[in-house]
């Protein structure tokens, strides 16, 4: 890390056309600063990347490496936001729906089928779907 190279502020001066996170992440410093993300200690980082421990070290004070290690945070923080509130929007619907129809019920692990009429006066097997129980209301509303 000694060569002026090797410094990732130089490389985002020096070689024409950087601003692609792919040309950045190829610079052994910003690389070394994705894999510290991932694996979490510089000892693993040093293992990974050949660059010393100790100049991992003295690179990992410096004002880059927090910068770049706190947009990679952010980005992880908003796919694991994205990720939560598309689970969370699912059981909102799933919640939905019980309250409106009830819950399907299984017998030996298999839904169980009621025969109904449809609308053409034909006979259809659909599942069963019972009322949530006062039980289950009240553990509902205590999650929510």
């Amino acid at each position: 890390m000694n060569n002026a190279n090797d410094n990732p502020q130089n490389a985002r001066r020096d070689t024409p056309g950087t601003d692609s996170l792919a040309q950045l992440v190829e610079t052994p410093a910003i690389r070394a600063v994705h894999i510290f993300s991932q694996v979490g200690t510089l000892a693993e980082t040093s293992r990974q990347t050949g660059i010393s421990l100790i100049e991992l070290s003295r690179m990992s004070r410096e004002p880059w490496w927090q910068r770049e290690l706190q947009g990679i945070q952010r980005e992880q923080t908003a796919m694991e936001n994205l990720r939560l509130s598309r689970i969370y929007g699912k059981t909102i619907d799933q919640l939905e729906q019980s309250l409106d129809h009830g819950q399907l019920t299984f017998k030996q692990g298999r839904p169980v089928m009621q025969e109904v009429e449809n609308l053409a006066g034909e006979a259809e097997l659909v599942p069963l779907m019972v009322p949530l129980t006062p039980d289950q209301l009240v553990k509902v509303s205590r999650s929510v």
